[in-house]
């Protein structure tokens, strides 16, 4: 067993929870949210842990947490997971995932190592890292040095529902991500018709 926030875990119980992805059903009527985060804390905490290894049924640990956001925030706070890797085989990048939920330190981290001209990808519903994180409560300088480096189309990329990202960032009130769009020329104002009520 080991100490973590004033309570004893059990590391090797633990770690087959995670594995069993039962640790993080909130319709277990065992399941205690405090001590899943704080057992995810514990076994953080070891240097020799990968928390970017898939356990024995080939998922990793983004993808066991993905749909508990408490577990998730709480890992993606570990500056080793890699966000580059999809969160399964198939599926949208980690880094998507983040921008979704809003971590905005790892996606520091991320971005430090992945300029966003590189995140061309989509999710299900057609969004763009750019798109996520337009977000009201998005830190104004997160893409301050990093629009620059987008192409016409990436910032003029619409989702599913036919949004733009200026359109999401308008929308979202973020006004300061819009203006930093605007001030790189690029912008195809007629994209989105949806969008043209926010954007002109």
């Amino acid at each position: 067993e080991h100490q973590a926030d004033g309570g004893k875990i059990d590391f090797d119980k633990a770690v087959k929870d995670i594995a069993a992805a039962r640790f993080y059903r909130s319709s277990d009527p065992d399941y205690d949210e405090e001590r899943a985060i704080a057992t995810l804390r514990a076994l953080l905490a070891f240097p020799e842990l990968d928390p970017n290894a898939p356990n024995s049924a080939g998922r990793r640990p983004i993808a066991v947490v993905a749909r508990a956001r408490p577990l998730l925030l709480e890992l993606l706070k570990d500056p080793r997971v890699d966000l580059s890797l999809p969160i399964e085989d198939g599926e949208e990048l980690g880094a998507l995932l983040a921008a979704r939920v809003g971590a905005w330190s790892a996606l520091r981290n991320y971005l430090k190592a992945h300029p966003v001209h590189e995140g061309t990808a989509a999710d299900e519903d057609g969004n763009t890292f750019l798109h996520h994180i337009t977000a009201k409560r998005a830190p104004a300088d997160l893409l301050l040095n990093h629009l620059g480096a987008l192409d016409k189309d990436q910032l003029n990329r619409l989702n599913k529902r036919g949004r733009s990202p200026l359109s999401r960032a308008l929308r979202n009130e973020n006004w300061t991500l819009a203006e930093q769009m605007l001030d790189t020329g690029l912008l195809e104002m007629h994209r989105s018709a949806e969008a043209l009520d926010w954007e002109l």
